[in-house]
């Protein structure tokens, strides 16, 4: 299981409230994670079946994707897989 933290500045509308959407990236790689959220902390799991790529990934946590006041938060180099 993994944690990310995640603090919106002048947000008062708590994360678990959200319409979010979470991708974990690596080059051409992106898969969209299922997560949940606790408090300001996004948990999640980034299968064995799903590591295929060497190298590092980052993770995007998107704020209503696809609509005009979208908003996305990347955390670079969050993960990073060896051969």
């Amino acid at each position: 299981m993994i944690e990310w933290p995640v603090y919106i500045e002048g947000s008062e509308t708590p994360l678990s409230e959200m319409d979010l959407t979470l991708y974990i990236v690596c080059n051409r790689f992106k898969k969209e994670l299922e997560f949940t959220v606790t408090d300001n902390t996004l948990s999640f799991t980034f299968e064995g079946k799903d590591q295929r790529v060497v190298g590092c990934y980052d993770l995007e946590l998107w704020i209503n994707e696809g609509e005009n006041n979208q908003v996305i938060a990347v955390q670079k180099d969050a993960i990073r897989l060896y051969r």
